[in-house]
């Protein structure tokens, strides 16, 4: 019974993964309840961002407190004494953290060590390999790596990586000339990847370690590929081919070879205009009855074409994201109730632009909340446009204050206002990139 009460604990503490404050608070009723949150607040270290210089120092302490008394007495013998300077020295951690560690970022492992007060440049290094090895060892696993720009560790050196990285789900890497041997050597290790994503540089010319890793897979399903400066990328297209019955999303920024994926997301300030008009006609003007399966929408709406934007939301029941702009003069009424009436059940992600002009759309908005009951909670993005002066902002405050309070009722699940141009990832855009690649 305890272990399905702990289960349970869980699952519903796995809700509040991104509510740090519910969690730290769990940390003190028992050892059950601590246990568990444990669990999850140390999966992701670095979900919630460390702002202050003392927290990464924190951070680290816990860190080098796994090492063993023997280890530490080897780098005190080569001169290496930062013991002294951590609280608690003489203790053992109560949990061992880094076993719970499942989304491992290089990067910030990085930023954590440079934060060891009084520690001289020449001896970094040092510290660096004893503090990857508690990382990478046989007693470790990882479902997710992200492998940064000017990363100095060969992964696939290092004692235990084909035990710690042979689960991995989930990968972004910065795949300059220098990190292909690291993406050869996990090719042969990592084989489950299922979501990949990739920054290309412009200067990059050798793609063997990418194209050897894409082959590799058994189940790759997402892959997001950046290269704004558009390099010949027909090798890559090439491998992705041969994932073709698993890959089902794709996002890159240049004109793709392949044709054949079942779910292609292309953004379309990157496609030259008569490319985006050969797509368009090829679904003969019939958007909503050719595109039964479209997941996310960007659209302009007017008065006019409400009715047919009430069709686009009865034919695709897969839709999940839908981003409304230029909408001046519309008539929010109208658009709220299609909206609550026609929308599939798995439309949740909305973002509207608001202009200065907007005195009714609070009271609109509040009857949406009041409608959207017994639905799934809403990610809601409210983009502010040419919000200047004092009573602009009171406006946007209203607004906000209204969304909290539905927020509170369990209607909405997140929202932002900012302006920024995150479009269908509302609920991570505030998390560190990394985070965000990965979920």
């Amino acid at each position: 019974m305890s272990k399905l009460n702990k289960d349970i604990l869980f699952l519903i503490f796995k809700e509040f993964q991104d509510d740090k404050i519910f969690l730290y608070s769990c940390l003190l009723v028992n050892r059950t309840w601590c246990e568990t949150a444990v669990t999850i607040l140390w999966k992701i270290p670095g979900r919630y961002k460390l702002i202050t210089e003392n927290a990464n120092i924190k951070l680290v302490n816990v860190i080098l407190l796994h090492l063993s008394e023997e280890k530490r007495k080897i780098l005190k013998n080569q001169g290496i004494n930062f013991f002294t300077n951590l609280y608690q020295s003489n203790q053992q951690p109560l949990f061992n953290y880094i076993k719970l560690w499942k989304y491992l970022n290089l990067q910030l492992l990085e930023s954590l060590i440079r934060s060891i007060p009084n520690i001289e440049i020449s001896i970094m290094s040092i510290i660096e390999n004893e503090i990857m090895n508690l990382f990478i060892n046989e007693n470790t696993s990882f479902i997710a790596l992200s492998i940064p720009k000017l990363v100095d560790h060969q992964l696939q050196h290092i004692s235990g990586t084909e035990f710690c990285f042979s689960g991995l789900e989930y990968l972004y890497c910065y795949s300059d000339n220098d990190n292909q041997n690291i993406l050869k050597g996990l090719s042969s290790i990592s084989k489950s990847i299922k979501k990949l994503t990739v920054d290309i540089p412009f200067d990059n010319t050798n793609f063997s370690g990418i194209i050897k890793l894409i082959e590799a897979q058994k189940n790759l399903n997402k892959v997001c590929l950046h290269n704004s400066y558009y390099n010949n990328m027909r090798n890559i297209e090439e491998s992705l081919i041969k994932n073709v019955d698993t890959i089902q999303y794709l996002q890159i920024d240049w004109i793709p070879v392949t044709k054949i994926l079942s779910y292609l997301v292309l953004r379309s300030e990157y496609i030259p205009l008569n490319i985006m008009s050969n797509l368009i006609e090829n679904t003969k003007g019939h958007l909503t009855e050719n595109c039964p399966n479209l997941r996310y929408i960007k659209i302009s709406i007017n008065n006019d074409n409400l009715p047919e934007f009430e069709k686009l939301l009865v034919n695709c029941q897969y839709l999940n994201g839908l981003v409304i702009m230029n909408t001046r003069g519309l008539y929010y009424d109208d658009l709220f109730k299609i909206l609550v009436k026609s929308s599939p059940i798995s439309l949740n992600k909305f973002k509207f632009e608001f202009n200065t002009k907007y005195q009714h759309k609070l009271k609109y908005l509040k009857l949406f909340f009041d409608n959207w009951k017994d639905r799934p909670p809403i990610l809601l993005h409210i983009d502010p446009i040419n919000y200047f002066t004092d009573t602009h902002i009171k406006q946007i405050k209203k607004t906000e204050d209204l969304i909290k309070k539905y927020k509170t009722k369990g209607i909405v699940k997140d929202y932002d206002i900012n302006g920024s141009n995150f479009e269908f990832e509302w609920n991570y855009q505030n998390k560190p990139l990394f985070y965000s690649n990965w979920l």
